[in-house]
């Protein structure tokens, strides 16, 4: 993937001294963090002292970037920032994802236990677009106690994840793939209806 920049001349037009509209229509466009122009709004909220929100917002979406990026390592870094910020499930859950495909499961699978613990009430609009993060911890922790070893726990992570999504629609590849995982776990031929 060749990257992109914004010519000089348009970055100005989206950088966060325009307003907040502006500046969402520039971290919407998560090409434009994988050249230099990170630095350079970096520089511009800590000269305007815009507040640590820009911060956040901007790490968020680099984290995103990383993570869609397969690069694993940045991700959970920035991940991790995020969790130590606000402890919301989502970065939790993105956080041990990045964990699982580092190959380390012992970390993804302490961060997977530590989303009941560090659960808060956290106001609905905030969690809403991403409560499906919950629900697929347990899938997640299921994969990670089989990569363990832990054939007993995975068997009950997956029959969690099954539980708690036992109205959603049968074709979900997350659903097909725990009823599968079980049945090999159990030593039994895996037919789907």
């Amino acid at each position: 993937m060749k990257t992109q920049h914004l010519p000089k001349n348009e970055i100005s037009k989206y950088r966060p001294s325009n307003g907040v509209k502006d500046y969402l229509a520039l971290v919407s466009r998560p090409s434009r963090y994988i050249g230099g122009e990170i630095n350079s709004i970096k520089k511009e909220i800590k000269e305007k002292d815009l507040g640590g929100g820009y911060f956040f917002d901007l790490s968020m979406w680099q984290a995103g970037i990383f993570f869609h990026n397969k690069n694993y390592l940045a991700a959970s870094q920035k991940y991790q920032f995020l969790v130590n910020e606000e402890p919301r499930i989502y970065f939790l859950y993105r956080l041990a994802q990045c964990f699982y495909y580092l190959n380390d499961y012992k970390k993804a699978k302490a961060v997977l236990l530590s989303i009941d613990i560090n659960k808060e009430p956290i106001p609905w609009w905030i969690e809403l677009p991403f409560g499906y993060a919950y629900p697929r911890k347990f899938y997640l922790l299921g994969k990670v106690n089989e990569a363990l070893g832990k054939k007993d726990e995975a068997i009950e992570a997956y029959q969690q994840f099954l539980e708690i999504w036992k109205e959603a629609d049968a074709d979900l590849p997350e659903l097909i793939d725990a009823k599968k995982r079980i049945a090999e776990l159990k030593g039994i031929n895996y037919k789907r209806n």
